[in-house]
């Protein structure tokens, strides 16, 4: 929504300038939250994400790719739930939506889920020994 002074509210078009405004936005976010995460994540969260991650890759492998969204957004609230900030983890659900319809619309693609399993694998592996900086840049990937 554009709010406009003394002229009311209207809904914004999404275009390709607000999707990538959108996914800029999340990955500065994703990348303040995976450092902070990696300070405060418990061991009960860790094996979380190792569980929900065997589900992904399971799914990813029957190639139910609608089911995928709501597996990887679990994947993340586990992050951001460790990272115990929850106004950025607002601002990322306020998309939330938005970016599942966009997947759903043009399609997941048989190429993507490889990519988020190497990037899921590479941020559990830097959450255990608690390497801030590989979480980051994983994240942010």
């Amino acid at each position: 929504m554009v709010l406009t002074l003394n002229r009311g509210a209207r809904v914004r078009a999404v275009d390709t300038e607000f999707v990538r405004n959108i996914f800029d936005l999340r990955i500065a976010i994703k990348a303040i939250l995976a450092p902070r995460a990696t300070e405060r994540i418990a061991v009960h969260q860790i094996a979380k994400l190792e569980a929900i991650q065997a589900d992904f890759e399971a799914t990813a492998r029957s190639h139910d790719f609608r089911r995928l969204l709501p597996i990887n957004h679990e994947f993340h609230r586990i992050i951001n739930e460790a990272a115990q900030n929850p106004e950025a983890a607002a601002v990322l659900d306020r998309h939330r939506r938005l970016i599942a319809a966009l997947w759903n619309l043009y399609g997941y693609g048989e190429d993507r889920p490889v990519g988020v399993i190497s990037d899921h694998r590479h941020i559990i592996a830097a959450l255990a020994p608690y390497d801030a900086d590989v979480v980051a840049s994983s994240a942010a990937a």
